[in-house]
């Protein structure tokens, strides 16, 4: 149930906030979005300076899910005070995707989901996809086999001695 829950906020911080770098393919439903990047500038510059961008999330792409996982925990707190700003300055209520997106933003078992799945991006498949890339490591995808049965065996150590997936 989580993770869907975290699938859907990071789909649709996508749509919200990753278009807002280019104002031209901003989500229409953002009202306000293409503005995200000066008011961030404003309001949180350390946060603007260092925080990577979220990808949109096209099609069944999993590793954007843990992609953008660590992006959205990065920027929580400057996105919820953006939706926030948008609904004081607002005429009018704040449209559905905007108050979904300040509801799970703010749900302290959302947060330990993209935590959870922000640390599991920068430890485990960053460095596994640059040494899958590398050329000088000669390292290749045939070459998974024995990594793969090893972590497998170490998850089904853990999911059977009382470590539970959130979903």
């Amino acid at each position: 149930y989580a993770t869907n829950i975290v699938d859907s906020l990071l789909r649709a911080g996508g749509k919200f906030f990753g278009a807002s770098r280019d104002s031209k393919h901003a989500y229409e439903l953002g009202r306000g979005v293409s503005q995200y990047p000066a008011w961030l500038s404003d309001h949180s510059p350390a946060v603007k300076a260092a925080a990577p961008s979220l990808l949109a999330v096209v099609g069944q792409r999993f590793h954007v899910y843990l992609e953008n996982a660590l992006p959205v925990y990065f920027q929580r707190k400057a996105m919820v005070a953006y939706l926030y700003y948008l609904k004081c300055a607002q005429t009018g209520t704040p449209n559905k995707l905007q108050l979904m997106l300040m509801d799970r933003l703010t749900c302290a078992k959302v947060i330990a989901v993209l935590k959870a799945r922000a640390l599991w991006w920068v430890v485990f498949f960053q460095p596994l996809r640059a040494a899958v890339n590398d050329v000088e490591l000669g390292f290749s995808f045939l070459d998974m086999g024995p990594f793969v049965e090893e972590m497998d065996r170490w998850l089904e150590y853990y999911s059977s001695s009382g470590w539970r997936d959130t979903g």
